[in-house]
């Protein structure tokens, strides 16, 4: 049972990830410049998504899933159903 919840948590953190994933693919589109008045010189930042950009987002998500669904998880299995349905 507590693997289960264990799962859950981390199929839901990992669909947050591709989400942010997907959201942080539309900023290599974005080009943000800055001009230094003092020097009249300019710079111009952007965002390039690499493959490793990617994996470590993935599994920062699922780390955070797993540690943050552990006590939850822990509390819902050992919990009767007939008492989750009460209260």
């Amino acid at each position: 049972m507590l693997a289960s919840f264990l799962f859950e948590g981390i199929v839901l953190a990992l669909t947050g990830a591709a989400v942010g994933v997907l959201a942080a693919y539309f900023l290599s589109f974005v080009r943000f410049s800055m001009m230094n008045f003092a020097t009249w010189s300019e710079v111009v930042f952007s965002f390039t998504m690499t493959p490793n950009v990617v994996v470590t987002a993935v599994l920062i998500g699922a780390i955070t899933g797993l540690v943050g669904g552990f006590l939850p998880a822990v509390r819902a299995a050992r919990m009767k159903p007939i008492d989750a349905l009460r209260g």
